[in-house]
C-alpha cells in the first residue's frame, strides 16, 4: 500500500514538469508578426537603404547568399515543418549585426532562443564551407604572388608588395584559463589578417596576440 502514494507523488510532478505546448502559441504566429515576414519585407519593397543597414547587404546579395547556403541549411519535414533558410539566415546576420542576446532576438524573430542557439552556428558554418575557398584565396605558386604584387602596384603604386598585414581588434569572450597571453591593450583578443589590393582577405589568423606584443603568427603556407 505504501507504493501508492509513491506513484501518485511521481504522476504529479510529472503533470507539473509537462510541457503545456509543444510549441509556445506566441512562437507559432511567427509568419503573421516575425520581424522575417514583416518587417524585413515592407523595408525590402519600400526602402533598400533601411534593408542594408538591417543586415549589413543589398537584398540581391541577401537572396544570392540565401541560394548558395540552402543546400547546407535546409532540413527534412519528417518531424515537422522546419525553419526556412531565409529565416535562420536573418537570424544570424542580425547577430552578427548587432551582438544581441539569443533571448532578444527570440522576441522579435519569433523563434525560441534554444533553437536560435543551435542554427547561428549551423549557419555559419555553412557559410564558411561554401565561401572558405572563394574568398580566402591564399596564393599557392609564384604566378599567383606575382598576380597580388602587379594589383598593389597598379591600384596603389606599392610594388614587390605581397600583401597588407594588419590587426583588428574584435571583442569576444576569452578563453578558460588563459591568463593575460593574448591581452591586447584595449583588453580583448584579436585578429590578424593579411589582404589583397582591392581588400580582399588572403588569409587570417583569429585569437593570435596582438602585433605590439610577442607574436605569435600561424604558418601562412597551407
Amino acid at each position: 500500500m505504501a507504493v501508492l502514494p509513491l506513484l501518485i507523488r511521481r504522476r504529479q510532478r510529472y503533470e507539473r514538469q509537462r510541457r503545456r505546448w509543444w510549441v509556445k502559441p506566441w512562437i507559432e504566429r511567427r509568419m503573421l508578426f516575425g520581424q522575417y515576414h514583416t518587417l524585413m519585407t515592407e523595408i525590402e519593397r519600400e526602402c533598400q537603404g533601411n534593408f542594408v543597414n538591417h543586415v549589413r547587404m543589398p537584398p540581391a546579395m541577401f537572396y544570392e547568399l540565401l541560394q548558395r547556403i540552402t543546400p547546407r541549411i535546409q532540413k527534412s519535414e519528417r518531424y515537422g515543418r522546419p525553419l526556412e533558410p531565409g529565416l535562420k539566415l536573418a537570424i544570424t546576420l542580425r547577430y552578427i549585426v548587432t551582438g544581441n542576446s539569443y533571448k532578444s532576438l527570440q522576441y522579435s524573430f519569433r523563434v525560441a532562443h534554444n533553437t536560435i542557439a543551435l542554427l547561428i552556428p549551423e549557419v555559419c558554418q555553412a557559410m564558411i564551407d561554401e565561401y572558405q575557398n572563394e574568398v580566402f584565396a591564399f596564393p599557392t605558386n609564384q604566378e599567383e604572388w606575382r598576380e597580388v604584387a602587379q594589383k598593389f602596384g597598379e591600384i596603389w603604386n606599392f610594388y614587390h608588395t605581397c600583401g597588407a598585414l594588419d590587426g583588428k581588434h574584435v571583442a569576444i569572450r576569452n578563453p578558460s584559463r588563459s591568463g593575460t597571453l593574448y591581452y591586447n591593450y584595449k583588453g580583448f583578443f584579436s585578429l590578424l589578417a593579411l589582404v589583397d589590393a582591392n581588400y580582399k582577405f588572403l588569409w587570417a589568423d583569429v585569437g593570435t596576440q596582438a602585433p605590439h606584443q610577442t607574436p605569435r603568427f600561424s604558418t601562412m603556407a597551407h
